[in-house]
């Protein structure tokens, strides 16, 4: 045993000198119940750390909730320009903005939205199958400029 057990062991025999005397005459080797002390005293957290503890939750909670904010709203605008449920997007047969319907195209897209969040994927799009040969994509059931805006 090193030196720092030892002393450790002196030092909680003479705090529970009871427990020492009561173990060794039960035949119980009397170092047994010291390191159980001593494991105890280890395994509790000081109030320090508690409180640091709590403070790094507190931190967390607060950086997931602004997260599921902007969250929310990037869903909000996005289901706003493509004229979907943002509660469900068509998927919740129990939802109370759509019934289930709200998928993409549901309702009336917001053009603007949709210019500024979907455009540059379009005008990206485009620009790829023109580099291939292929024919810009096209829409059925929405006109587009020559700059896949939609009209």
């Amino acid at each position: 045993m090193d030196v720092n057990a030892e002393a450790l062991l002196r030092q909680l025999a003479h705090a529970q000198g009871s427990e020492s005397t009561e173990a060794t005459e039960a035949g119980e080797d009397p170092r047994v119940p010291l390191l159980r002390a001593l494991l105890e005293q280890q395994a509790q957290p000081d109030e320090a750390e508690r409180a640091d503890r709590r403070e790094r939750l507190r931190q967390s909670i607060a950086r997931l909730r602004a997260e599921h904010r902007a969250l929310s709203e990037t869903n909000a605008l996005l289901a706003e320009a493509l004229g979907a449920c943002d509660r469900c997007w068509g998927s919740d047969p129990e939802c109370e903005g759509c019934e289930g319907h709200g998928q993409a195209g549901h309702f009336e897209p917001d053009r603007a939205l949709f210019n500024e969040l979907v455009g540059p994927a379009l005008r990206r799009l485009a620009r790829a199958r023109t580099r291939r040969g292929a024919p810009p994509p096209t829409t059925t059931s929405c006109h587009q400029d020559d700059s896949n805006h939609l009209q």
